[in-house]
């Protein structure tokens, strides 16, 4: 059974302020070339229009149109980050909001036929995880459903799984957010069930970044993480999925409760840096900052510029280093 709990209390355009996003828009950067396949209710093509590539239906309903509304707005979420992006709709949860793990793996297939067009596959959806009377998938013994999702992920396919509602506590998480494999989201704000950050701080601290205040619940944070990693690979195509998973860890902003939401355009400044094989080294560019700071209170202004250079060479992702070499050119 699916739930859903809205739209997030901030509009996504404040959100994507937020996490960086908007500052990719600005580089030019919305999605181009890159297809989210969406395993959800089905997707409405009159409201995504040219946005929607295909479409697939594996329920009962033998109907690919969305009758419940949470696969279109999950699209909708994601085409608000990557709006140039395309939508892969593949239905597993028909009108009566069920889905099943065969169903699941069923789609996952398609997905992995449809690779390389495919790059991200969004899941905001859940199932239990005891799935026989005395079974629970864990990391060592995973469900049919997660062991194929690290299958698919060995590949080369980013799975985006919602950490599920049922929260927050390490036995509440559904399936395929269970898998080792996916990149498991959760949600943070005030709906108590869905606050995400302590859980999978503890026990995936590579896994939670992201996004949500309010009542969103975490297939809205899953939409949105699904969204901006189509942001980050239509700039940069040929990223892997550990690439993206350091780089997020380590730009992410730190929040209360070990929650840690994702910085988009800080992500993407240091793949970038990387790239270009250039030294990664907050610890000595905050003593170059430091030192400017110094030089700068003794009216050696010049040398303050270079200290704070050298600081951003080393860390482009500070936004405070930045500031201070900005005031430091203005002085």
């Amino acid at each position: 059974m699916l739930k859903s709990w809205g739209p997030p209390a901030k509009s996504q355009l404040e959100l994507a302020r937020e996490v960086g996003i908007s500052a990719l828009w600005e580089k030019g950067i919305h999605g181009e070339g890159i297809t989210v396949a969406v395993l959800d209710s089905g997707v409405n093509e009159e409201v995504l229009g040219v946005r929607l590539a295909w479409k697939i239906d594996l329920t009962s309903d033998n109907n690919p149109r969305d009758l419940l509304g949470h696969g279109t707005e999950m699209s909708k979420f994601i085409l608000g980050y990557a709006d140039r992006a395309q939508i892969g709709s593949i239905k597993v949860i028909d009108k009566c909001g069920l889905v099943t793990r065969e169903v699941l793996i069923r789609a996952l297939e398609c997905c992995v036929e449809r690779y390389p067009e495919i790059r991200v596959i969004n899941i905001s959806a859940g199932i239990r995880r005891r799935f026989w009377r005395w079974c629970w998938c864990t990391h060592d013994k995973p469900c049919n459903l997660c062991a194929m999702v690290n299958e698919v992920a060995d590949l080369g396919l980013i799975v985006v799984a919602a950490a599920g509602n049922l929260g927050p506590g390490i036995d509440t998480l559904t399936c395929p957010g269970n898998a080792a494999g996916a990149y498991t989201i959760g949600a943070s704000g005030k709906f108590p069930t869905s606050n995400w950050g302590r859980i999978l701080e503890k026990y995936f601290p590579w896994l939670y970044y992201r996004l949500g205040e309010g009542s969103t619940g975490t297939s809205v944070s899953a939409a949105l993480v699904s969204g901006a990693l189509a942001i980050l690979l239509s700039g940069l195509p040929d990223l892997k999925f550990n690439e993206i998973k350091e780089a997020i860890g380590i730009t992410a902003t730190l929040l209360q409760d070990g929650v840690r939401e994702g910085h988009y355009y800080r992500a993407y400044k240091l793949l970038q840096h990387k790239r270009l094989g250039k030294p990664f080294d907050p610890d000595r560019a905050k003593k170059h900052y430091e030192t400017g700071l110094q030089r700068r209170s003794n009216g050696e202004d010049k040398e303050s510029i270079e200290e704070f250079e050298k600081a951003v060479e080393l860390a482009p992702t500070s936004f405070i280093f930045y500031n201070e070499l900005g005031l430091a050119y203005l002085r």
